[in-house]
C-alpha cells in the first residue's frame, strides 16, 4: 500500500506490478534524463517528497522560526528555479534543472533507496560541535565530511584576537554570523583569510543566509573583494569582511569585537543585505575550517609573511569543492589538476 500511494500517475492509476516497480526503480537510478523520465511518468510531486525526506531527519531538532516547519526553507530552497507542476511540464524541461541542482537528486533519490531497498541515511551530518545553523543549512553541509569548528565565540570568547588567531592562513574557511536581531548569515571564503591588506579568495567565494530564510549569493565577477583580514594595520579597516570595502561591506566585524557592519547590494556577490541593518551587535560568531589544514601564506599586523608554502590553486581540497557544489558552483579545474608528487 505504501508503494502504491507513492505511484501516482498522470492520467490514470497505473497498477502497480514487479515490471513496474523494476522500470521505476531502473528510471530513478539512472542518470539525470532517466530521473525526469521517472518524476514525469510516475508524477512524482516533489515537494511532497522533500518534505517526506526531510522532515524525517530533521524531525529531532527544534524550530528555527516559530510557526515554521523546521525544513520549510531547505524545501523552498530546493525547489528554486523549479519548473511550473501541470501539464506543461516535459522530461527536456525538467532535466535542464534537475541537471543545475546538486541536492534534489540526492534526496529523491534516497527516499525510495530506502523504501525499495529497506535502507535508510540520515541528511544530517554527525556533528560533535553545537552550531547557530539551521536544520536545513546542516542538511547541505551533509557531504563536506571535514567540517571541523575551531572557533565559537560563545564558548571560545568574545575576542577579535581569538577569531584572527583561528582563521589567519588556515585554509577554506565557512564563518557564521547571528545578530542581535536573531539573523543568522555569512559566507564561505574559498582560499580562507590571510592578515594583510589584501583580499583573498575568487568567485567560487559566496555569502550565504541562514534566518529568516535559506539563500546563498553567488559571486558576480564585478570585482575582487571576496575575503578579507586585518588587523591594527594603519589606513586599512580593522576586522574581518566579505565584499566590499572602507564602510561598505556585505559583512564585517570590527576589531572591537561584538560590532558589526552591513550594506546592501554590494557589487561584489549577489544582491542582498545579510543583516538588514547597516550596523549590527553580534550574539555569536562562528568559524568552520571546510577540509584538511592547509598551509598557507600567513601574515603578521604589520603584513609580513611568516610561512612560506603556498597551496596550488588548481589542487583544491575536495571538502571545499564539495561545499561549492551544494552551493551550485561545480568545479571544473580537475581536468587541469597538476599530477600528485611522489612522498
Amino acid at each position: 500500500m505504501l508503494l502504491s500511494s507513492l505511484f501516482f500517475m498522470k492520467s490514470f492509476c497505473l497498477q502497480v506490478t514487479c515490471e513496474n516497480i523494476l522500470r521505476f526503480a531502473e528510471l530513478l537510478f539512472g542518470d539525470i534524463d532517466q530521473l525526469a523520465s521517472c518524476i514525469v511518468l510516475f508524477d512524482l510531486k516533489l515537494r511532497s517528497v522533500l518534505y517526506c525526506r526531510s522532515s524525517t531527519s530533521t524531525k529531532e531538532s527544534l524550530l528555527h522560526s516559530p510557526g515554521q516547519h523546521p525544513v520549510t526553507p531547505l524545501v523552498d530552497f530546493i525547489m528554486t528555479g523549479a519548473p511550473p507542476d501541470d501539464d506543461s511540464l516535459n522530461i527536456d524541461m525538467l532535466s535542464k534543472w534537475l541537471s543545475q541542482s546538486v541536492l534534489l537528486p540526492v534526496v529523491v533519490r534516497k527516499v525510495f533507496k530506502a523504501l525499495l531497498a529497506g535502507t535508510d541515511e540520515r541528511l544530517m551530518p554527525d556533528l560533535k560541535d553545537r552550531t547557530v545553523l539551521s536544520p536545513s543549512a546542516l542538511v547541505l553541509s551533509k557531504s563536506v565530511r571535514k567540517m571541523k569548528l575551531f572557533l565559537f565565540s560563545q564558548k571560545n570568547g568574545e575576542s577579535f584576537s581569538k577569531l584572527l588567531n583561528a582563521v589567519n592562513g588556515a585554509g577554506p574557511c565557512l564563518i557564521v554570523i547571528e545578530s542581535d536581531k536573531g539573523r543568522t548569515f555569512g559566507g564561505f571564503a574559498n582560499e580562507g583569510f590571510s592578515c594583510g591588506n589584501q583580499y583573498t579568495g575568487d568567485s567560487r567565494c559566496f555569502l550565504f543566509q541562514d534566518h529568516p530564510r535559506l539563500a546563498i549569493y553567488s559571486a558576480t565577477g564585478f570585482n575582487s573583494d571576496f575575503a578579507y583580514l586585518n588587523h591594527q594595520q594603519a589606513f586599512f579597516p580593522s576586522g574581518l569582511g566579505m565584499g566590499g570595502h572602507d564602510d561598505h561591506w556585505s559583512f564585517f566585524l570590527h576589531g572591537e569585537f561584538g560590532l558589526g557592519t552591513s550594506s546592501p547590494s554590494i557589487s561584489t556577490f549577489e544582491k542582498c543585505w545579510l543583516a538588514n541593518e547597516t550596523r549590527f551587535k553580534v550574539r555569536s560568531v562562528e568559524a568552520w575550517r571546510i577540509g584538511k589544514p592547509t598551509k598557507r601564506k600567513r601574515y603578521d599586523s604589520e603584513g609580513n609573511e611568516i610561512i612560506e608554502d603556498e597551496i596550488s590553486a588548481l589542487d583544491r581540497d575536495p571538502e571545499a569543492q564539495a561545499i561549492l557544489e551544494l552551493a551550485g558552483k561545480k568545479t571544473y579545474s580537475d581536468a587541469y589538476r597538476e599530477p600528485p608528487k611522489n612522498e
